[in-house]
């Protein structure tokens, strides 16, 4: 079993690590490489057949490492160093082949002849359906923002020869489009033509001067030839345009690090988290030799001063006398069978809500064997494998942060509460010497021809003295452990709601409920001391309580990029894309067959989604990353997916950017510009082979 764990092991890495950086190793020699696939086959030799029963039923195929194509030592040599590099070869090839700059009016002509060029390369079956899809997305809406609307919603998704196709024909009917242009260029760029995309930019950048999407477009596309000193140039640009731009600081960290500036490319790499978090970017955090400071981490909705309510249940006052010891403690009797009750309906809840995550769980992991199976099947990571919810590892870091404050006061407020305990003893061993003291003089004043005086004042005024002395601080230490408690549920409940899931989620909220009612109890060590022997005087009736009620503790947040058949959702604990178009079903899945999709090819991209209102450039040129001015939302992907949903300043948390209506229709009007990113210095695009 455990060579079977470990083939699954290697398979998963394989399969689910396509985008990780990979540390430079010395490539190994023909003969080495040949030592490792004969221990590997032996290892598979020795499989019992119960193991290959269960490989089998994961989908996972046995591999035959004998039918493995032997290489040579120089194609080792040349793959590790591709694939070991920082940044990119200069390839002088491509670099030679840049066509001259597109003058005024002959835009139109380039853009026929790149796609002429270009579409021979891409998938036979979907080249001869997009003529049929594009018709079909002008039917809905011709204009040219609409076109590239559904062009990129399809990039989005990860379908990218599709996306070009319905890109490059949207250029083609309309060269005059800027966005569209950009979009196409940022498209050719991360395909593996950057050299055809730098003309297409050139000619925008004239237009559109201090640009920070052209400009880093331009930077990305020179990056990807190996041209780093001109590449660096328009990235130092942008970077001076939008310190925190998501993109251009991945890139330009690769670049200081290939020089040996360390310092800089993490101060780099901290600003390109900033602007938008993907796990490849924490991993080259730490690869740089830094981790993540929590601090640094970007959530969309903050959290209230007391989110479920824990202020609101206030339990009675700690008695300070004998009178109050019976009045109040007829007050506890009731609010600890009020808390009991409560407690009772909650466990119930909170046993529905487990056998729901349970089964909701177990659906999950369902899923994930299918996906290991269909990725098998395709050769292929096809999705996530964790599928972790979408802050749950900056959440994570939060909750330790949560949890090792809470730690230090908990311990801090503990040592002061058993200082105490010896101070309540010694207050004990005087209360019982005075009322010991008292009986002797009762007793020596009782009696046929003496005083007989009601000494009952006397030891209800002696008790309370000591229930005053005691009472009063350990009820400042009560209130204090409450705050202490209720700082670390309200936190951890908040954090739980980006960690968990929702089906999860909620057994953790109920769960911390529950425990804030068994504090507000005041068991040990908070057992306040009770004396009612010298009431003396009947009480006064007692008054009825009720318990307050928990505010819930809900995701408030929601925003959503609405496009031509995509929809991007986002919320506090999922971020997801919908496909919704039955009509390109079919194609999409010719796409996919294909293999050179989106994912495969490790490319890290940023959307920029503008809205019409108020700016007044929107339908000319590319929309730019801002700082201040609310003009953007953002998606950020890396090359597993999308990664991170980034609302820009001024925009409110759950918005609704529809960029469906296209400029000729009624509607928000959403506009969305393609932010070319780092890509594996190896990397590989479908027109790499121009």
């Amino acid at each position: 079993m455990k060579q079977l764990l470990f083939i699954i092991v290697i398979l998963f890495i394989s399969l689910s690590l396509p985008a990780q950086v990979k540390p430079k190793e010395k490539a190994p020699t023909q003969r080495e490489l040949e030592e490792m696939m004969k221990e590997a086959q032996q290892m598979i030799g020795e499989l019992s057949d119960e193991d290959k029963k269960a490989m089998d039923s994961l989908g996972i195929k046995i591999p035959d490492f004998k039918k493995v194509p032997k290489v040579s030592d120089k194609q080792l040599a040349d793959a590790a160093d591709k694939e070991g590099r920082i940044v990119p070869k200069r390839n002088t090839a491509k670099i030679a082949q840049i066509p001259k700059a597109i003058g005024a009016g002959q835009m139109p002509d380039y853009i026929a002849a790149t796609n002429q060029k270009l579409l021979p390369l891409l998938n036979a079956a979907l080249k001869g359906k997009s003529g049929e899809i594009f018709n079909e997305f002008k039917k809905k809406n011709p204009s040219p923002d609409y076109l590239g609307n559904a062009a990129m919603g399809l990039w989005m998704m990860g379908y990218t020869e599709l996306a070009y196709c319905i890109m490059a024909k949207a250029c083609e009917q309309d060269a005059s489009n800027a966005n569209n242009l950009n979009n196409y260029a940022a498209m050719l760029t991360m395909m593996g033509a950057a050299h055809l995309a730098i003309p297409v930019l050139d000619n925008l950048n004239l237009k559109f001067s201090n640009n920070n999407t052209i400009l880093n477009n331009l930077g990305q596309a020179w990056f990807l030839l190996g041209e780093t000193p001109k590449a660096e140039k328009y990235i130092n640009e942008t970077i001076a345009l939008y310190a925190n731009h998501s993109q251009a600081n991945f890139t330009k960290c690769l670049i200081e690090e290939s020089k040996g500036n360390i310092p800089a490319a993490i101060v780099a790499i901290k600003r390109s988290i900033q602007g938008g978090h993907t796990p490849e970017k924490e991993t080259k955090l730490q690869q740089l030799g830094e981790k993540p400071n929590p601090k640094d981490d970007r959530f969309p909705q903050n959290m209230k001063n007391d989110p479920m309510n824990l202020g609101g249940f206030n339990p009675p006052r700690f008695p300070i006398s004998v009178m109050e010891c019976v009045t109040l403690g007829l007050e506890w009797a009731e609010f600890r069978g009020l808390l009991n009750q409560k407690i009772t309906q909650l466990e119930a809840a909170k046993e529905q809500a487990s056998k729901a995550a349970e089964k909701f769980m177990a659906r999950r992991q369902q899923e994930n064997i299918a996906l290991i199976q269909a990725s098998q099947q395709a050769g292929q990571l096809l999705g996530n494998l964790t599928s972790a919810p979408l802050y749950a590892k900056r959440a994570e870091r939060q909750l330790n942060e949560v949890v090792i404050t809470y730690g230090r006061k908990i311990n801090d407020h503990m040592t002061k509460v058993k200082a105490f305990m010896g101070t309540g003893n010694e207050l004990r061993l005087r209360y019982e010497e005075k009322m010991a003291k008292l009986r002797k003089e009762d007793l020596d004043q009782t009696g046929e021809g003496k005083p007989n005086a009601n000494f009952c004042p006397k030891y209800r005024e002696a008790s309370d003295a000591y229930l005053k002395a005691y009472n009063s601080q350990l009820e400042v230490f009560f209130k204090e452990y409450l705050q202490i408690e209720k700082d670390f549920l309200n936190q951890s409940t908040h954090w739980r709601m980006y960690t968990d899931f929702p089906e999860t989620y909620e057994v953790a909220k109920l769960g911390a409920q529950i425990q804030w009612l068994k504090y507000l109890g005041a068991t040990v060590p908070y057992g306040f001391i009770s004396i009612t022997k010298y009431a003396c005087d009947p009480p006064p009736p007692n008054k009825s309580q009720k318990l307050q009620k928990f505010d819930d503790v809900a995701c408030k947040y929601k925003s959503e990029i609405r496009l031509p058949c995509s929809k991007i959702t986002s919320n506090c604990s999922i971020l997801k894309g919908e496909f919704d178009c039955e009509f390109l079903k079919i194609s999409i899945t010719t796409d996919a067959e294909k293999g050179k999709t989106f994912r495969e090819q490790l490319v890290g991209c940023t959307f920029e989604v503008g809205v019409s209102k108020g700016i007044k450039d929107l339908r000319v040129g590319p929309v730019k990353v801002e700082a201040s001015v609310g003009v953007t939302a953002g998606v950020e992907i890396d090359g597993t997916g999308i990664k991170d949903f980034i609302i820009g300043g001024g925009i409110e948390a759950g918005v609704e950017l529809d960029g469906t209506a296209g400029s000729t229709s009624a509607g928000v009007g959403a506009k969305v510009s393609l932010v070319s990113g780092h890509a594996t210095a190896g990397l590989t695009g479908i027109f790499e082979k121009l």
